[in-house]
Order: structure tokens, then C-alpha cells, then sequence
């Protein structure tokens, strides 16, 4: 056997082990890796409302609800999750969602969300938007808690 194949033999077999159909679990306490899927500000969403993704078939709706066309990224939802954040219609340009962070507690998950709405002397485009966020992270069961933070960002 060469060197080559012995080496590359040496660094794949610890990668393939990781690579099992099983979840990691996630410890209480941990940050949570956030992989940006879509993010905007034209959605088919008026309302502000946080969602949790757990299938592919809410998942299909939930893109196309952001106003995504072609096919969803795939999502592997034995392992993964899905947080979608819209901030609702607003009258003008200039705002922003962003999903910041997530972290497991007792209960489940607790995901931070940022609101961002221009100041007074920003100048924003004249027309109606639906800012969204959406997100793949690791699957945690149990209860979601958003916790939401508006802020107004001067120019």
C-alpha cells in the first residue's frame, strides 16, 4: 500500500465515523452553529411571526411564503431545524430581520431575533417591504422561546 493511500486512509476514517445517521446531542447552555438559508426584504408575509421548521413539507410552504423561487436548500430534518424570522410589511425601505443566535436550555431552545428599523435621517427607498430571515441549525426538541430586539439604527 502507498504512502498516499495510507495517509489519506489515516484522515478520512475519523471523518467517516462522525458522519452517522445519528444526532448530536446538544448540551444545555450551548450556542447553537446558524447556517444562513435566505434573507431579503420581499416576502409574501405581512405579519410579524417566528416559526419553527421541523419537515420538508412546511419547510416548501415556508420558502415559498419568503417569495423563494426554485427548489428549497435540502435539509436533512432528522438532524436539522429550520428558524424562519418575518418582520412583517413595512411602509418603507431600510428595515432588517436577523435571526443572531440560538442556545439550548431546560425547556429547549432559546433564539435571539433583531429587528432593525432606520432612524430619522436615513434615507430608505419609498416603497413596501417584508424583511425575512431564515436559518438551518441543529434539531432540538421541545418549546422555542424567541426573544425579539427592535432597534432603531441612525444613518
Amino acid at each position: 500500500m502507498s504512502w498516499h493511500k495510507l495517509i489519506f486512509m489515516a484522515v478520512m476514517l475519523p471523518l467517516t465515523a462522525c458522519a452517522g445517521g445519528e444526532r448530536a446531542e446538544v448540551e444545555v447552555g450551548e450556542q447553537l452553529e446558524l447556517e444562513e438559508l435566505a434573507r431579503g426584504t420581499q416576502s409574501r408575509v405581512s405579519s410579524e411571526s417566528m416559526t419553527v421548521i421541523r419537515d420538508a413539507e412546511a419547510f416548501e410552504g415556508i420558502w415559498r411564503q419568503a417569495g423563494q423561487r426554485g427548489e428549497p436548500p435540502a435539509v436533512d430534518f432528522e438532524q436539522f431545524m429550520v428558524i424562519a424570522a418575518f418582520m412583517g410589511e413595512r411602509r418603507t425601505g431600510g428595515y432588517t430581520v436577523r435571526v443572531r443566535s440560538a442556545e439550548r436550555n431546560e425547556e429547549g431552545l432559546k433564539v435571539r431575533v433583531r429587528m432593525e428599523a432606520p432612524g430619522r435621517n436615513c434615507m430608505v427607498t419609498q416603497a413596501f417591504t417584508q424583511p425575512f430571515h431564515l436559518v438551518r441549525l441543529p434539531r432540538v426538541e421541545g418549546a422555542v422561546d424567541f426573544e425579539v430586539n427592535q432597534e432603531t439604527v441612525d444613518c
